[in-house]
């Protein structure tokens, strides 16, 4: 008996190790946020924070990328890409979507608290990452809405209103449209960085582009920002505030590994359990209140479980159309 594909012909074993990195790198997501937020906070500027951040993690990345041979050698396999029109104009765009994320952490994130903000974000996820699924943004190409996948991110989505409205005290509405807004950009982030590192050969590449495009885009937005403000932020003393540019790089570089595998929506499914459980644990160590502990951790492992019931393969295996 031939055993069925479980996500676009991947073994099993691919499909697991995939979950688990995406799993790691939401509750990275979760970190960051965390991170980013305050560093937000004690400059008096998200935009500023953001500029940081993404400054940070591409200087990181840059010195990673000149000591690995395979992702030196992506950086002109993606100038190709670019000159032959091989690879979309669009994909190489994708770190527009990491930063207004990280915009949207500096700005919303110590308001909402880590879980809500995280809750949000996944919420855009989870109705973008249908779309780009379906459009076939992804390197994997189109994948069909399933029956079971759509259930799998209904449910998702419907669990996490539990913990966002469950008693929670009233919330600023534009702090919480802006993490749904960026959730539903990551989602395409995720997807047309897969392209990239497909086209490079190397994950690592894409991820170095990510953070050029963001950076690029940032420092222009975080002086525009400071002059609206009529002031310059402020820098804080403590070195922790600034590591929010490494943990970006990692979960980033962890995201363009597993969408390969997994595609945008399983990959969002398996990355919510790592984000919720982690933003919860850090609102809990930072006593945010409003925080429902036995709630949202239900919530997470019920998202995670959805994850498994969407990877699971089914008897006639995926279809693509």
């Amino acid at each position: 008996m031939v055993s069925a594909p479980t996500a676009v012909g991947e073994p099993l074993r691919r499909v697991v190790a995939a979950i688990v990195v995406a799993v790691l790198s939401g509750a990275l997501m979760a970190v960051q946020a965390r991170i980013n937020g305050e560093l937000g906070l004690r400059m008096g500027s998200g935009a500023a924070a953001a500029a940081v951040s993404f400054g940070s993690g591409l200087v990181l990345v840059s010195a990673v990328v000149l000591l690995v041979p395979a992702a030196r050698r992506g950086v002109p396999a993606l100038l190709q890409a670019a000159r032959t029109r091989t690879l979309p104009w669009w994909s190489f765009l994708g770190g527009l979507g990491g930063a207004l994320l990280v915009v949207s952490q500096g700005v919303a994130s110590a308001v909402l608290g880590v879980a809500l903000f995280s809750a949000a974000v996944i919420a855009g996820q989870m109705l973008s990452g249908l779309v780009v699924d379906r459009l076939g943004i992804s390197p994997g190409g189109r994948r069909a809405v399933t029956a079971r996948r759509a259930a799998a991110a209904i449910v998702a989505v419907a669990v996490l209103a539990v913990p966002v409205f469950g008693g929670t005290a009233s919330v600023p509405v534009l702090a919480l449209l802006l993490p749904v807004l960026a959730g539903a950009a990551v989602a395409w982030q995720q997807a047309v960085n897969g392209r990239a590192a497909a086209a490079a050969g190397s994950s690592l590449t894409a991820t170095l582009l990510n953070f050029v495009v963001g950076f690029t885009v940032l420092v222009p937005a975080a002086a525009v920002f400071a002059l609206v403000q009529q002031r310059l932020p402020a820098v804080p003393a403590e070195p922790w505030v600034y590591s929010g540019g490494a943990v970006g790089a990692l979960f980033i570089f962890g995201f363009v590994v597993a969408v390969r595998v997994l595609g945008v929506l399983l990959m969002g499914l398996a990355s919510i359990g790592g984000q919720l459980l982690t933003g919860l644990l850090l609102d809990v160590v930072g006593r945010v209140e409003g925080v429902d502990v036995p709630r949202t951790a239900l919530a997470a492992g019920v998202v995670l479980a959805c994850a498994l019931l969407a990877a699971l393969p089914s008897r006639r295996g995926l279809t693509t159309d």
